[in-house]
């Protein structure tokens, strides 16, 4: 039965955008689905079921992959140096244009790099 509300709810809704969808919601209703949410999933997460299920993805996943190498996984799975050196800049940019905006970039740069100037004072 779910499967099927989920499908109906998908379908009339598979062409909006998030923001039309969200235009809809009470902000406080919203926050009691969020937190029955939270509350199942602590729950949930403790359960016997949840904890062998686990227990059983990863055995299953060292028994086909448990030999081979980090860098054979990551290219099974699309990713590459390039790849993550991109999801790297993309995570740290902000941090870094923040951190320049706020001089706490330029004050670590002078930090590290005193001890070098310092020894080329007369």
């Amino acid at each position: 039965m779910m499967e099927s509300v989920a499908g109906e709810v998908w379908a009339s809704n598979v062409k909006k955008t998030i923001s039309a969808l969200s235009g809809g919601i009470d902000p406080a209703a919203a926050a009691e689905v969020v937190e029955v949410v939270k509350e199942f999933w602590l729950h949930f997460r403790a359960t016997p079921f949840f904890l062998d299920l686990v227990e059983q993805i990863v055995r299953t996943f060292f028994l086909r992959n448990g030999k081979k190498s980090l860098r054979a996984l990551l290219n099974e799975q699309g990713v590459t140096a390039e790849t993550l050196a991109d999801e790297i800049y993309s995570a740290a940019a902000p941090a870094v244009a923040a951190a320049h905006r706020h001089g706490a970039l330029e004050a670590s740069i002078r930090r590290r790099l005193a001890g070098f100037y310092d020894s080329y004072t007369p």
